[in-house]
């Protein structure tokens, strides 16, 4: 799969506050190879080796979203807070193709998208001064619209098997929870210790991450 992509990116800022938004468009180009192979039968009796096929297709499209943001930062003592509200709206588009090489079994379909629109806030603070820098953020976002991904499909030989195939969908909720701390050195060495924790539905991940950076 192939997707060249173009964005802009602009901003306005009026003291602490910031309003930046943008835009991306991807033109995509896959080709897939689908592997079928099953036992079969044939008026009760067995097919020597089943059926054992592989789909070719070539498929084209364009990928574009356009987004905003909302920003605040002020600083406190030792201390900078950010906070952002968003909102992002994403169109997944594939343009019609057909397979060949599975005979009967092989797919098309017509041109459709899939759309997905989202907001998220996000907090974080950090300390900016010291050896020890601890910091935090916290962000979560919601898709508004509907969570399934779906494609209508039919066999290529049969004008009346249309069907609709689902595959993985957009997350409805996600939360992001990070915590760790930076430590600078005399000799401009920082060393960054983070954990970050995600929730998104039907899934859980952890991770713990180590940068080291001299300045």
């Amino acid at each position: 799969m192939t997707a060249p992509r173009a964005f802009g990116y602009a901003g306005l800022t009026a003291g602490p506050w910031s309003f930046n938004f943008g835009g991306s468009g991807a033109w995509t180009s896959s080709d897939t190879h689908r592997q079928i192979a099953f036992g079969a039968n044939l008026e009760g009796e067995p097919i020597a080796g089943g059926v054992d096929r592989t789909a070719l297709s070539s498929q084209d499209g364009v990928a574009s979203d356009a987004w905003t943001e909302l920003a605040d930062t002020f600083k406190h003592r030792t201390w900078t807070y950010d906070a952002k509200v968003g909102w992002r709206h994403a169109r997944y588009g594939s343009g019609p193709w057909r397979e060949s090489g599975a005979q009967s079994l092989s797919l098309m379909a017509e041109k459709q998208a899939e759309h997905s629109t989202q907001a998220d806030i996000k907090i974080s603070a950090a300390r900016h001064e010291g050896g020890l820098r601890p910091h935090v953020a916290f962000a979560y976002k919601r898709e508004l619209g509907d969570p399934d991904a779906t494609a209508e499909v039919q066999f290529a030989d049969a004008a009346d098997s249309a069907f609709a195939v689902e595959g993985l969908g957009f997350q409805k909720n996600t939360t992001t929870g990070q915590g760790g701390v930076t430590v600078r050195t005399a000799s401009g060495i920082e060393y960054t210790l983070d954990y970050e924790a995600r929730h998104a539905t039907g899934q859980t991940a952890q991770s713990v991450h180590f940068r080291l950076r001299y300045k």
